[in-house]
């Protein structure tokens, strides 16, 4: 008599308090069934663990536990999109040594996921940046600053006609506020955005960063200190960390020519870039799949 092939079944662990009212982390993966009750997490073949949620309210202590009591065949995947500046236990070896797979931002990662969006490689040649008659626009709103760039920011807006929108040094309002899509639309009408981390992490390069270059505003970057390696043309932004100071930044600004930052757009893309984006044309969902269920059949 033929039986039927068990399916998998996966945990995603994390602490929904951590959301308040916003939302709610999903995952769906092919050929695995969710358990949704935290009493299910030791039955199941794997757990994925949402770290920003769990680290971010102090329950590191209850990983270790419950990797204690967890069986040995159970696989553990690490998630975090976070950077490591806020979340210091990713570049702890004890505290990582809990997971079987890591999948975050950076490169060493076992699955990769950046911040590079996929319609980049399509689009960066239709882009039109034209004359843009206003000068400087800032989206900062969130208060995580490792980075300083509020203090950068201040000392910059003294010196460069920046227009804020964000909840920091706000100085320019929306009335009508859609998120993402009004972002994208107002970036439009400038020719340089305060593209500010708020974080100075390796690898850590997120929309920040690639949101100007495809609305075909140039960024003035203040970041990650391997920027260059996540760059898809050569002079397609500022480097803020190339200035002695902010005076010396904005200076440069005001006499730069805008038309200098563009010239990328009419050349093929950095063969390193399009190596990176080779590596994000599978699905991660699909590559998180195959590797759980490597490591399962490695365990087992």
């Amino acid at each position: 008599m033929r039986t039927s092939k068990k399916v998998p079944t996966f945990h995603y662990h994390y602490n929904r308090y951590f959301f308040a009212e916003q939302w709610t982390p999903e995952l769906n993966l092919d050929g695995f069934a969710q358990t949704r009750s935290h009493t299910e997490a030791l039955g199941a073949d794997c757990i994925v663990v949402h770290l920003a949620s769990i680290l971010a309210t102090n329950l590191a202590e209850q990983l270790f536990k419950l990797r204690q009591v967890a069986p040995a065949r159970q696989v553990w995947v690490a998630e975090m999109l976070e950077s490591a500046a806020h979340y210091p236990q990713l570049d702890d070896p004890d505290f990582m040594s809990l997971f079987d797979i890591e999948m975050s931002y950076r490169r060493t990662a076992d699955i990769w996921t950046p911040y590079i969006p996929h319609n980049l490689e399509s689009g960066y040649r239709d882009i039109n940046p034209g004359t843009r008659r206003r000068q400087c626009c800032a989206f900062v709103s969130s208060k995580w600053d490792m980075s300083d760039r509020q203090n950068y920011m201040r000392d910059l807006m003294q010196q460069l006609d920046v227009h804020s929108f964000g909840r920091f040094m706000r100085n320019k309002r929306i009335l009508f506020d859609r998120g993402v899509k009004t972002k994208l639309r107002l970036l439009k009408n400038y020719r340089y955005t305060l593209a500010f981390e708020n974080s100075l992490a390796p690898d850590y390069v997120t929309e920040k960063f690639y949101e100007p270059l495809l609305t075909g505003t140039i960024p003035i970057y203040l970041g990650a200190p391997n920027i260059e390696e996540f760059a898809p043309g050569d002079n397609c932004f500022i480097n803020a960390h190339d200035f002695a100071s902010p005076a010396e930044l904005a200076e440069f600004v005001r006499h730069a020519d805008p038309a200098q930052f563009h010239l990328w757009r009419q050349r093929d893309l950095r063969p390193g870039f399009v190596e990176r984006l080779e590596l994000l044309k599978q699905p991660w969902k699909t590559s998180l799949a195959q590797m759980i269920t490597e490591r399962l059949e490695l365990k087992h």
